[in-house]
């Protein structure tokens, strides 16, 4: 979500005790961006900033220059194994928000669903108005 709150968690790691557990590691990666809350770390949203701070990180432990365990080392070059996000992707995907309020509402999320539901709902209005229209017509020939 934000380079500072993930440079905030690399710091605080290697305050505690000089290098990086695996409960650290888990917290830097974090992508648990809840709705209403600030993400743990990364969030929802992978920027290239972020990804870098925590390659940059996952470099120290490769040369020795911080120490870590191998499950921290482990779960960094896991993370590491993804990209960093597309603006554009992200978007079209809903974002932040679709995605934490979809599955409560029970729809898949996303952008092009979304779409789909606003397009539908002024279409079953306009249906409605015409067949109603129709059959206050249809009533007034008739009789």
């Amino acid at each position: 979500m934000s380079i500072s709150t993930v440079n905030r968690q690399i710091q605080q790691a290697l305050q505690n005790d000089g290098g990086i557990t695996a409960d650290d590691a888990k917290r830097i990666t974090s992508r648990q961006d809840d709705l209403g809350s600030d993400p743990v770390s990364v969030g929802d949203f992978l920027d290239e900033q972020e990804y870098n701070a925590i390659f940059d990180l996952y470099v120290k432990v490769e040369r020795g220059d911080v120490a870590a365990s191998p499950e921290a080392n482990q779960i960094l070059n896991t993370f590491l194994q993804e990209e960093p996000d597309s603006r554009f992707t992200h978007v079209l995907g809903g974002g932040s928000l679709a995605n934490t309020l979809a599955p409560a509402l029970g729809i898949g999320g996303g952008l092009a669903e979304a779409g789909a539901v606003a397009a539908a709902i002024p279409g079953a209005i306009t249906g409605a108005a015409i067949g109603f229209g129709m059959g206050a017509l249809h009533g007034l020939i008739d009789d």
